[in-house]
């Protein structure tokens, strides 16, 4: 309130301003609503501080507006504008006052919580947590930061992962009998995978061609998980 020469009556202080003090004469001595509250009432006073504090789950960009925070994003008590999600969390729902880590087998995109469907594509989904991909696995708090980006961590050389939503290397399968497993990363059962080549064999989780090599008094066709020994009568002096 304030009260200018002569007055009868106090007068309140606009919408969007306040006074904390009393003895006032002058519209200028009503203050602006500090960042992160809203002064939606005449007459507002220091002691209302705390019903004016924009509540969490919400923010205040100006003296009188309150705003939902909106998903991807949260709002803690006294917010000016919403704050984006760290790397590795998400909300996905308004009104959020904190984030929630992205769970194992999933994982969140690291600008707005807007997570890149697959590592090539340009369509986004926002605002949830993606299963991994195959191939991969992810830990707790996993995130892409951007399309050319594989989330979590690569399944390693000799094994590989079909599915998707994996939460551990233990979700990583050894590389099957009669196929090589050469590269990190290896998702499909076949289509990605390397037959073993004739000259060599390959046990399973097998990753190195020169370590399986046919050996002397044997042959080994393509996709051999053993080798064949030479039959009676016959001999193969070469590696």
């Amino acid at each position: 309130m304030y009260c200018p020469g002569s007055s009868r009556y106090y007068i309140p202080c606009a919408i969007g301003t306040y006074n904390p003090d009393t003895a006032k004469a002058a519209i200028t001595d009503c203050l602006a609503c500090p960042a992160g509250s809203t002064c939606t009432a005449r007459g507002q006073v220091q002691d209302d501080a705390a019903s004016f504090d924009c509540a969490a789950g919400y923010y205040c960009p100006d003296d009188t507006t309150v705003t939902q925070c909106p998903k991807g994003y949260y709002c803690p008590a006294k917010s000016s504008q919403p704050t984006t999600c760290a790397a590795g969390k998400y909300t996905d729902n308004l009104a959020s006052a904190s984030c929630t880590d992205c769970p194992a087998g999933f994982y969140c995109g690291d600008d707005n919580l807007e997570a890149f469907a697959d590592a090539t594509s340009s369509s986004i989904i926002a605002d949830k947590p993606i299963s991994c991909v195959a191939g991969q696995y992810c830990a707790k708090k996993s995130y892409i930061a951007d399309a050319t980006s594989l989330p979590g961590t690569s399944c390693p050389i000799g094994t590989f992962n079909p599915n998707i939503g994996g939460r551990n290397a233990g979700d990583c399968i050894d590389c099957p009998e009669g196929y090589l497993c050469t590269t990190t990363g290896l998702a499909d059962n076949y289509a990605d995978l390397e037959l073993c080549p004739a000259g060599f064999y390959c046990p399973g989780a097998s990753i190195s061609k020169s370590a399986i090599v046919c050996p002397t008094g044997a042959y080994c066709p393509e996709a051999s998980v053993y080798f064949i020994e030479c039959p009676v009568g016959t001999f193969q002096d070469l590696t």
